[in-house]
């Protein structure tokens, strides 16, 4: 797909080894090899990087068994739909300190404040909604969601020399490349 492709051209200036199922593409990106299945993809990756849409067919599909098949210290990254990856499996690999991960979605969206995931050291949470209600026709929304809130006061609060919210420290972000 297009989000899929373009996080290719974003990656291959380091010249990874692109590993690519998707089984209704006929002709992947240069430079990229297919795998046949999703068990011969998560058995010879180290990232698994998800950029599906969510169907009926991909709901679900990335199963504990298939997360088993990542090596120690693998990473799974979900910038698709939450629902495509069994969270729960996902999370008990987590908790388990066995699998690394960058979620930019859930299911359900959002976790609980006080959900143990938060204080995990091998998984990094983005806003993938962070664009969501945003008006295209140039005025201001109605209402901001929570995260444009938390933009806006971080712009603010940096402009005015305060401390800002959720900062990113150079080792989490050694942690998240």
């Amino acid at each position: 797909g297009v989000i899929g492709r373009r996080f290719i051209d974003l990656i291959k200036p380091f010249g990874p080894e692109i590993l690519v199922y998707d089984p209704y593409c006929a002709e992947l990106p240069g430079g990229c090899m297919r795998a046949g299945d999703l068990e011969s993809l998560f058995t010879r990756s180290q990232i698994v990087v998800v950029c599906a849409a969510l169907s009926e067919e991909t709901r679900g599909s990335v199963t504990a068994g298939l997360l088993a098949l990542l090596p120690r210290h693998g990473v799974v990254v979900n910038t698709a739909r939450g629902a495509i990856v069994d969270q729960d499996a996902l999370f008990a690999e987590l908790e388990s300190g066995r699998l690394r991960a960058g979620l930019d979605v859930l299911d359900p969206d959002r976790l609980p404040p006080d959900h143990p995931a938060r204080t995990w050291r091998n998984c990094i949470f983005s806003a993938h909604e962070i664009n969501r209600g945003w008006p295209t026709d140039g005025d201001a929304p109605p209402k901001l969601a929570p995260m444009h809130r938390v933009c806006i006061e971080n712009l603010t609060a940096f402009s005015q020399g305060k401390p800002i919210r959720f900062e990113m420290d150079l080792e989490r972000f050694g942690r998240s490349t």
